[in-house]
């Protein structure tokens, strides 16, 4: 059994040993887009509601990708949550290299309009039948363009999300109609597929015009009371902005020098690990 030392604020890895190797279950869903395929990782099993992590994997990813680069069932299924890490839509010429429908990024998936909203919607549904999923801790984490999905289904999504995890992605729909109580986005300063300020991505596919992150919160706050940004000093290398509102609490990690990735402790500088943050921050708002 592997053994951590972290700091619960921002995800930093101090000493790990190796991972152990998690047996997953494939799970297909229909949809009006065709099948969707499901990687489910399952904690121990005792009768009691189980909490929920669906992983969304970024664009051009896929579900058996991100389960590999991220290892987030590693260290969840340990702390007693389930992941799910769903597919999102392909092509016929490229089924493994998958988008999501966020609205107006990116990809086949929101040109040909792609119903993610409802396969997600499915899959609450699924698990809550399949393993008993505790309602009240449904929690979405994305990178990229399976951000920007997370972000889009709790602003429309038919079940409550207690709390979103984003990477690198910023919400591409023009309002958010629903409050996201929780929230904890991570980006880098340097990502120069979606930009920290906003605007065009000088290495993206796309042509799409991201709006900046601090857009991104204004939206997801809007018509809400809330208290001004407050800074907040981490360490060297991890800055951060805390929002506080009536009904939701935000709060922004910007990377130092960051690019355009799902961060593990072996792959920046700062050693900040996503996977880790995500964990314990879904951990402390249940």
């Amino acid at each position: 059994m592997k053994r951590f030392l972290i700091s619960s604020i921002t995800g930093v890895l101090l000493s790990i040993t190796a991972i152990p190797a998690f047996s997953m279950e494939d799970i297909t869903l229909k949809s009006s887009s065709g099948d969707r395929t499901v990687k489910l990782a399952l904690p121990e099993l005792n009768g009691k509601k189980v909490p929920v992590i669906i992983a969304l994997h970024g664009g051009l990813g896929n579900a058996k990708r991100f389960a590999r680069d991220t290892e987030l069932h590693g260290y969840a299924n340990e702390q007693g949550y389930a992941v799910a890490y769903l597919n999102g839509s392909g092509t016929v010429r490229f089924n493994n290299a998958r988008t999501w429908n966020a609205g107006d990024c990116c990809g086949p998936a929101a040109r040909r309009k792609i119903n993610d909203i409802e396969i997600i919607d499915q899959l609450i549904t699924n698990l809550k039948h399949r393993i008993n999923a505790d309602p009240k801790r449904i929690y979405l984490a994305g990178f990229s363009n399976g951000a920007m999905m997370a972000y889009r289904y709790a602003c429309e999504g038919n079940q409550p999300i207690a709390g979103v995890f984003g990477v690198g992605g910023t919400l591409a729909i023009d309002q958010c109609s629903q409050t996201i109580p929780y929230v904890l986005h991570v980006h880098g300063s340097k990502d120069e597929n979606v930009p920290l300020l906003g605007g065009s991505a000088k290495k993206s596919r796309t042509k799409y015009s991201h709006i900046s992150v601090y857009d991104h919160f204004e939206l997801l706050q809007k018509d809400q009371a809330c208290h001004s940004p407050r800074a907040e000093s981490y360490r060297v290398g991890l800055q951060g902005i805390s929002y506080k509102c009536n009904e939701s609490k935000h709060n922004l990690l910007i990377v130092s020098k960051g690019d355009h990735r799902w961060y593990r402790s072996d792959n920046n500088s700062v050693r900040y690990d996503a996977t880790i943050n995500a964990v314990d921050f879904f951990t402390k708002i249940k």
